[in-house]
């Protein structure tokens, strides 16, 4: 089952404001989708909230916008930047929906101007709606998951 982004921070509010402070403005993350060969595609994305949704723009054209369109599945990540495990992995696996409705795309191109300097006219726009969910935390030689919808949750050692 996909959901919007307000559905999923309802369903799963700690990992919703996780991932809301790791995709907030001005932040890069991981977008994954999948080639017409089948191989993954990684890319880097600059996903946007507005509105209760999750929304990820893409140059016009551009492969991992093409494989979107071909095939919807999506996982988006948060970019960790070290190895030394003080930062967490937040990964939401899903659907991208192409949005072509001109008055969301008007004000998805407004809240984005408030930031970069960005005069696209012709890009895609997708909404990414949620399937499931991971959390993965590292401290004190633990490893810490906690996966949505299942409800699993545990802790195991690393290193």
């Amino acid at each position: 089952m996909s959901m919007s982004w307000h559905t999923f921070a309802a369903a799963a509010p700690d990992l919703a404001a996780f991932a809301q402070e790791q995709f907030a403005p001005g932040r890069v993350a991981v977008v994954g989708s999948i080639r017409a060969d089948g191989s993954p595609r990684i890319s880097s994305v600059e996903p946007h909230i507005m509105e209760g949704e999750l929304y990820v723009g893409m140059m016009w054209q551009s492969r991992k916008a093409l494989d979107l369109l071909r095939d919807p599945r999506i996982l988006l990540r948060n970019a960790v930047c070290t190895s030394s495990g003080d930062e967490a992995e937040i990964s939401l696996r899903g659907r991208a929906v192409e949005i072509h409705d001109p008055a969301v795309r008007q004000r998805y191109i407004a809240a984005v101007a408030e930031r970069i300097a960005w005069q696209e006219p012709h890009f895609h726009l997708f909404a990414v709606q949620i399937e499931s969910a991971a959390l993965v935390r590292y401290g004190q030689g633990q490893q810490s998951v906690k996966l949505w919808p299942q409800g699993g949750e545990f802790t195991r050692p690393y290193g």
